[in-house]
């Protein structure tokens, strides 16, 4: 094996298993971040990377290459000059973004189309126009089937493009002359022009209000090239990955409460809106797409710009303008800011059930583990109860995972010692991780687990313990399906320090199968919506590159025997009254909680 020329130094940081979705911010950088760098981190990825084989050096140097190119501030994109042939098959409605073509000097095989900023507002509202009229003549049934042909046909867009890059025959070559051109007119196209210059906003980098240097551009190439590996490797700044750290401990701000990402061709998209935010109060759900704030459209804007413009003060009023590709939709949602304060855990008591509920939002800490808040959580439901629960929830839905020891050790809280918890499969070999200390509940306590499509990694890792260890019922929705194990270095070359997050491992559950692309499967499946139907969402599936789904779970007859069992002696209509009386709340119920407690008031009483 060829050692690297450079002389490397790195710690290990974190082993981390999360759908964490890290933000490309333009203004937390490495500092001098240069090409140099941008071959250092190429040349560690390809030694440390999983599953080295499947890497396709032409493919990550057009996605680096396609990366530095889309930051630019000007709406630009590196395309083949085959695939601009084919824009209007794939145009949403036919409605095609107007633009012209910037041919380059060395190839006919693939140009830089620069969009027409002054028509990229009308084009949007013409196509949201024609969207909205063709969703309304659609019922459900008919919505749901088409939104799952427009995901099908995404899919084969992002095929036929992987494709066509494919045959140009591009190279490293062609990325550096690519990262030439950027030199060469950063200046030029290096404003934004649908940026109104009020003095508002912040500039794209900290130093400087000039257009962005090439070391931003060399780092945006970095996380481009990492990408094309599969969708949870990155590169990034120690001071964001800080700061994602202290704000999924406990983060207070003014806002509107939800998570948001940038999703394919610059949309903007809803992860999940915080539980108990005036977000999810309004009627914000995850999967939304906003198109725009306050009138004014998001597009070409960045994710940060975006929340900019979403976040304010307490007591004002942003108004969101979403398409909910769910029910193929277009609503105008008006959301009062608020103060919003997350922890990674909290803890709720039903006295009127003598249930205890621990909500645990992440497995990624800052200072205090999540094991120790989870101790706290339990020792409140406790002084609340005058000693242990009847029952125990603990709620993972939309919890993104975090750091893979915390899962573990987590888990082993709610269920026996020298259990395994999971087993990791990497390039070192297998190595099964097992629970450890003791139990924080009665091994006796019926527990119950919720989870949802946003319960990913980690949390996925303690519901499959739990379930395959009979330690748990699981309900809700089908998981993320993320069964893939992040670790986080820290690489210093010379003046520049950065953090890279590859794929190291597989983990698969206690049962020895894998939950990638999967998911969890809950035991007794519920829906949060208020129809109770489930609805189209995002999952790892939906993410291009993501590593393939392998054998899923055997069959368990003698827990369906059990848990068919637990069905015979509930009655969902019950719940289900509940929820109506309850539905002009000015706290929209819970609807998955509710349906769930009944099967949790059934193994209290088989339990007695």
């Amino acid at each position: 094996m060829t050692k690297p020329i450079w002389k490397k130094s790195y710690i290990v940081l974190s082993i981390i298993i999360s759908a964490w979705m890290i933000p490309a911010t333009g203004h937390a950088i490495p500092a001098d971040f240069s090409g140099r760098d941008f071959n250092r981190v190429v040349t560690h990825a390809q030694f440390q990377y999983l599953d080295r084989k499947s890497i396709d050096p032409q493919r990550g140097y057009v996605d680096a290459a396609r990366s530095a190119i889309g930051a630019m501030p000007a709406p630009l994109e590196l395309l083949p000059s085959a695939y601009l042939k084919k824009r209007e098959q794939f145009a949403p409605y036919g409605v095609v973004m107007p633009g012209k073509v910037l041919k380059l000097p060395w190839t006919e095989d693939y140009v830089i189309f620069e969009m027409d900023a002054s028509k990229l507002e009308a084009v949007q509202d013409q196509r949201d126009a024609l969207q909205k009229k063709k969703w309304e003549s659609l019922n459900q049934e008919q919505r749901e089937e088409e939104a799952r042909k427009l995901k099908e046909q995404q899919r084969e867009q992002r095929k036929l493009l992987d494709d066509m890059w494919a045959a140009t025959g591009f190279s490293g070559q062609d990325f550096h002359r690519i990262m030439g051109w950027i030199q060469e007119n950063r200046v030029r196209f290096g404003a934004n022009p649908l940026k109104k210059p009020d003095g508002n906003e912040e500039s794209e980098e900290e130093t400087g209000n000039g257009p962005p240097s090439m070391n931003y551009y060399y780092f945006q190439a970095a996380r481009g090239y990492l990408k094309s590996f599969d969708p949870h490797a990155d590169v990034l700044d120690e001071k964001v990955w800080d700061k994602i750290r202290k704000e999924s401990e406990d983060a207070t701000f003014e806002g509107i409460g939800a998570i948001l990402r940038g999703g394919d061709d610059d949309d903007v998209i809803v992860e999940t809106p915080f539980p108990g935010s005036p977000a999810l109060r309004s009627g914000l759900k995850a999967g939304d797409i906003i198109r725009k704030v306050d009138g004014k459209s998001i597009t070409n804007l960045s994710l940060r710009e975006v929340v900019s413009r979403i976040r304010g003060p307490r007591g004002t009023v942003v108004s969101l303008e979403i398409d909910r590709p769910t029910d193929l939709t277009t609503r105008k949602i008006d959301i009062e800011r608020d103060v919003i304060e997350r922890k990674a855990v909290d803890s709720t008591y039903l006295k009127e059930d003598n249930v205890g509920i621990i909500h645990i939002r992440s497995f990624l800490f800052h200072e205090t583990p999540i094991t120790e808040m989870v101790r706290e959580a339990y020792e409140d439901i406790r002084k609340q109860a005058g000693g242990d629960p009847a029952g125990l929830i603990i709620d993972l839905r939309n919890n993104p995972g975090g750091d893979l020891g915390e899962a573990v050790r987590v888990t082993g809280l709610f269920m026996e010692q020298e259990k395994v918890v999971t087993s990791l499969k990497s390039n070192s070999g297998v190595r099964d991780l097992e629970s450890e200390g003791y139990p924080i509940v009665p091994d006796s306590m019926p527990l119950l687990v919720l989870v949802d499509a946003g319960s990913a990694s980690a949390s996925e890792i303690m519901a499959s313990a739990l379930q395959d260890h009979d330690r748990a019922l699981v309900v809700g929705d089908r998981t993320f399906g993320k069964a893939t194990v992040q670790q986080i270095q820290k690489l210093t070359t010379g003046a520049s320090s950065y953090l890279i997050k590859l794929t190291i491992a597989r983990y698969y559950a206690p049962m020895g199968y894998t939950v990638q692309v999967h998911g969890v499967q809950p035991d007794i499946r519920l829906s949060d919506q208020k129809d109770g139907e489930f609805p189209l969402r995002f999952r790892e599936e939906d993410m291009w590159h993501h590593l393939p789904e392998l054998a899923e779970k055997e069959p368990n007859p003698r827990r369906d025997k059990w848990i068919q069992g637990l069905k015979d002696q509930v009655d969902p209509a019950k719940a289900e009254k509940y929820l109506k009386d309850h539905e002009n709340d000015a706290v929209r119920p819970d609807y998955m909680l509710q349906r769930a407690l009944p099967y949790l008031r059934t193994m209290m009483k088989e339990k007695n």
